[in-house]
């Protein structure tokens, strides 16, 4: 399955398993080989001709898009959430231990930090703040560059927010709750938008010309909804996985494998990208028991976990056996 897509000046990427796949007009021009990475992909930014990648290992991986060769790789000290750039063109991460770091050719440099798991970060409109979103439904405003100065928080959710995008000059957020919320930039809100469910999960928000698309974790259909809450919808023939924006169109990647696009052009050329990707992750997966539940889960991640698993489990079994002597 395909588990993120991206936009890129020139590119839709996709990322599936540990490999990329790089779109130009629905064609493949480059898809990387399976030892490209080191592990599963779990975060995808960039920025002009720089793709950032991050990965279940915990590293962070920068790409050339020209060249398709790796230009630095950085040690993450947790699994990243979120991969953006500056305006200048650094590379900011945020992970699950809730900081955010700077990413240059210096040291990595510590930003910000929550209590909780980084759900989400963007830059205002007018790149004069970064915007942070975690699980304990908070959503703080920091001024850039001087992020220790925090101008506010944004107390609307009372579940955990997981998504932000900014709508014209309205910054909106969604997460766990029934429903989205439209910021004014003085920090108060503009609008609460109900959904359509009061069980929610919202996989990501994306702006699509006056409305904000979202995908919600098992809802086989993606709503629109505009500045002052209006709603219409379109029908999916599964549920999304992941979703982005690119040149104007909506993309969508499915759990059953495929791809849903607006764009017409596009619509027939990605039907036969689909047949590949559901078949080649058999190949891919040949020498992982299908029947095994964990294997099936961490798919080509499931070696390296079960090798941390057993270190960890010799290093606590030698401090026990010291501690009996």
């Amino acid at each position: 399955m395909i588990q993120l897509v991206h936009s890129t000046e020139k590119y839709l990427i996709l990322a599936h398993g540990k490999q990329l796949t790089a779109l130009e007009d629905g064609k493949t021009v480059k898809q990387t080989d399976e030892n490209f990475l080191d592990s599963k992909i779990v975060s995808i930014g960039s920025h002009k001709d720089t793709l950032a990648v991050g990965t279940m290992l915990k590293s962070i991986v920068l790409i050339s898009l020209k060249t398709w060769q790796v230009l630095a790789t950085y040690k993450s000290p947790k699994k990243t959430t979120k991969l953006i750039f500056t305006p200048s063109g650094d590379l900011l991460a945020s992970d699950k231990f809730g900081d955010v770091y700077k990413y240059s050719n210096s040291k990595p440099r510590l930003l910000v930090g929550h209590v909780s798991i980084l759900t989400d970060l963007v830059f205002s409109h007018d790149k004069r703040h970064l915007i942070t979103a975690d699980r304990d439904e908070k959503i703080r405003i920091s001024e850039w560059p001087n992020t220790f100065v925090i101008e506010r928080f944004l107390l609307g959710h009372t579940q955990y927010v997981s998504s932000l995008a900014y709508l014209g000059h309205h910054l909106v957020s969604g997460g766990g709750d029934p429903f989205l919320i439209f910021w004014n930039e003085d920090g108060t809100i503009h609008k609460q938008a109900g959904l359509e469910d009061d069980k929610i999960n919202v996989l990501g928000l994306r702006v699509l010309d006056k409305e904000v698309a979202v995908a919600i974790e098992k809802l086989d259909k993606i709503l629109l909804v505009d500045a002052e809450g209006e709603i219409r919808t379109l029908e999916l023939e599964s549920t999304p996985a992941a979703i982005c924006v690119h040149k104007k169109h909506l993309y969508v990647t499915l759990e059953n494998g495929g791809i849903f696009t607006t764009d017409p052009k596009q619509a027939e050329a990605l039907k036969a990208l689909e047949l590949k990707e559901e078949l080649d992750p058999v190949s891919k997966m040949r020498k992982f028991s299908q029947w095994h539940p964990v294997k099936r889960e961490l798919g080509e991640d499931y070696e390296a976990k079960k090798q941390e698993n057993e270190r960890l489990i010799r290093k606590r079994g030698g401090r026990k056996k010291q501690k009996a002597e």
